[in-house]
Parts: structure tokens; C-alpha cells; sequence
């Protein structure tokens, strides 16, 4: 869907096919190039790629416990007084 409605933009903006423009876009500066080395990994190459995983899953853990405390304050900042 998203795809469809980011064609129809280009095309309501530009005037014109998205296709038209890769064409374009592809004459002023050429094919894209795409290579890919398979290469067997290491157990150093191993250890970095956990290690790397484990620390963007702690951060990530650690950075929605802070938004959950923000928002927390927030509420309690932003509440009416109770009127007795």
C-alpha cells in the first residue's frame, strides 16, 4: 500500500510516471550496482555480531523504560488538582 501511495505522489508532484524518473534519474548517473561477498564469519566476526545484538536489545529496553518514566512524570505534572 505504501509503496502505491508514495508512486502516486511522485506522479501528482512531478507531473509525470516514477518510472519516467529512475530513467532519468538512471541516465544522469548510471545502473546501480548491487554486489554481495559471502564470506564465512570467524569466531571473533561471531562474538562482535552477539555482542553488537545484545547491546542494541539492552539499549533499546533501557531507552523504553526511560520514555515509560517521561511519561510517567509527565501525566503527573500535567494533572488538575484535586478539588476537596
Amino acid at each position: 500500500m505504501v509503496p502505491a501511495l508514495l508512486a502516486a505522489e511522485i506522479t501528482a508532484r512531478m507531473g509525470r510516471d516514477p518510472g519516467e524518473s529512475i530513467v532519468s534519474l538512471q541516465a544522469n548517473s548510471g545502473e546501480p550496482v548491487y554486489d554481495r561477498v559471502e564470506a564465512p564469519a570467524d569466531t571473533g566476526a561471531k562474538t562482535n555480531a552477539r555482542t553488537a545484538s545484545h547491546r542494541s536489545r539492552y539499549c533499546l529496553q533501557n531507552w523504553r523504560a526511560k520514555k515509560s518514566r517521561a511519561s510517567s512524570l509527565m501525566r503527573l505534572a500535567t494533572a488538575q488538582p484535586s478539588v476537596v
